[in-house]
């Protein structure tokens, strides 16, 4: 009976329990008088194995949520400058690899063919921290103008704070949706998706309104808003109508007006070649921010005028 192939960790941990009772017994309560050692030697066989079992896979999960830890560390600090792209991206490998070594010696544990629910929190946990990893790398491999980066987003202007991976991180969702969105409607005839198309809309109301960034529209565009604050701040460029608004708003989760302003400056909205994403293939909507509007002025509040 292969009990790895055949029991989840719940029913390994029981039976671990009642192994160790039925041993305590014998050895306590003098028990053994009544059972034969054949018996008792195969108890403490299995317990053996099981509790060895259970301790990999609890030293395993400590691992996976060590790497997960250095994963967040690394990506908050690792930016899109180019003399740190190249250090940040041979981190990001290192973990890569070790991520790999570890699933390895996960699956050596006999998890992925216990039943589905026994693989549960780990393998979730590895499979997510694997694709943040990759993202992340296709993050730095894209580059900076593909997310519509300034020199102040690279520099960290005079707070000398860089914009990091970690923070680019909703931007790259919307991105690789985005690719897959325009691949469709190209492959439909259409030029254009309507989430696109309100996008191009706001630049519109920018220029025709008078900004020069849309972080003139809040005192911080770092800050996570709500949607009613967006509401709020596209009434000012007369962008009124709600289902507008809420899909404009749930092209990023979580919402700020930073990232937004990056959009509005990637490849889909500003109509320029495209680059290839390692992430997505051809990704149509790697380009350059739109010279129509300036990406790179200063963001000055209305709420300071």
């Amino acid at each position: 009976y292969k009990w790895e192939e055949n029991m989840n960790l719940a029913e390994v941990q029981e039976i671990c329990e009642d192994l160790e009772e039925l041993l305590d017994a014998a050895n306590v309560r003098h028990a053994r008088r009544k059972i034969s050692e054949e018996v008792l030697r195969n108890a403490e066989l299995l317990h053996q194995q099981l509790s060895a079992h259970l301790q990999n896979i609890v030293e395993k999960e400590e691992k996976v949520e060590a790497m997960r830890m250095m994963l967040d560390q690394t990506l908050h600090a690792t930016d899109l400058h180019p003399e740190h792209k190249e250090v940040g991206k041979q981190k990001l490998q290192a973990l890569l690899a070790e991520l790999d070594s570890l699933d390895d010696k996960v699956a050596s544990l006999g998890i992925t063919a216990m039943r589905k629910e026994d693989s549960g929190p780990m393998a979730v946990s590895l499979t997510k921290t694997r694709t943040e990893l990759l993202h992340a790398i296709d993050v730095l491999e894209l580059g900076a103008e593909y997310f519509g980066l300034t020199g102040q987003d690279l520099s960290g202007g005079a707070t000398k704070h860089r914009v990091s991976i970690f923070s680019l991180m909703p931007l790259q969702k919307t991105m690789l949706l985005f690719s897959t969105m325009v691949a469709t409607a190209t492959n439909e005839g259409k030029e254009s998706t309507p989430e696109i198309d309100m996008l191009r809309n706001v630049v519109t109301r920018l220029q025709s309104y008078g900004y020069q960034n849309i972080c003139q529209l809040v005192p911080d565009e770092n800050a996570v808003v709500t949607e009613r604050v967006f509401q709020a701040r596209m009434e000012k460029l007369d962008i009124r109508d709600l289902g507008e608004v809420a899909m404009l708003y749930r092209t990023l989760s979580p919402f700020s007006f930073a990232n937004f302003r990056r959009l509005l400056a990637s490849p889909a909205v500003s109509k320029k070649p495209a680059f290839k994403s390692s992430s997505a293939q051809a990704s149509p909507m790697s380009v350059r921010a739109s010279p129509e509007i300036d990406m790179s002025s200063s963001c000055a509040s209305i709420f300071e005028k």
